[in-house]
């Protein structure tokens, strides 16, 4: 038996003759065409959900939360997976969620000032959350965590402005398991990307 493996080995090699199944496309089970490369399995470019490009955008926040940063997005799907590193945040002082009948007096609190982290905003069937996990330049031992959900969806004017509102929303600053009720601030503001 072993001398048997031995030659079908020794073959093999010879010959160039493989004893695997016909390589499928693991996205497609009904497909002939070719398996991925193993490198390109689970990327998450946004282009590739739609077959779109990234484009060049500038990204303002107005309002409660002030921001400008130029980014990458797809046209098709702007803020689906979103993820922005060292993306600088900055929290007015004074009141937030202007307008709103939950407006907070006390604004943000000890939370004011610009921050530095990790932005993402996550998308769902009816609703976006921005999450933004940053620390201070100033206090660098200090760190904010913050999360904010709309029922909010983008919207897109003629030329192109991509706008997602965050009207009268609840802020919560900490880890959810772990919330401190009394600095969460209702707040109120705009993210709009405008083509470059």
């Amino acid at each position: 038996m072993t001398k048997t493996i031995k030659a079908m080995v020794l073959f093999a090699a010879l010959f160039g003759v493989t004893c695997s199944e016909p390589t499928t496309n693991p996205t497609d089970l009904n497909s002939d065409s070719a398996a991925a490369p193993p490198s390109s399995l689970g990327a998450t470019t946004p282009s590739a959900a739609k077959g779109g490009g990234l484009a060049p955008y500038d990204l303002s926040f107005g309002d409660d939360i002030i921001a400008e940063m130029p980014v990458q997005l797809n046209p098709n799907t702007p803020f689906k997976g979103f993820k922005l590193n060292n993306a600088v945040l900055a929290l007015p002082s004074g009141e937030t969620g202007a307008g709103c009948p939950q407006s907070s007096s006390a604004g943000w609190g000890g939370n004011v000032g610009t921050w530095t982290g990790t932005l993402t905003i996550k998308q769902g069937t009816s609703s976006s959350t921005l999450q933004f996990f940053a620390t201070s330049p100033s206090y660098p031992s200090k760190e904010l965590k913050l999360q904010i959900t709309t029922n909010q969806k983008e919207a897109t004017d003629g030329s192109g402005v991509i706008t997602l509102a965050f009207p009268c929303v609840k802020a919560l600053v900490g880890l959810p398991t772990s919330p401190d009720p009394a600095a969460d601030p209702w707040v109120t503001f705009t993210i709009t990307a405008t083509p470059k």
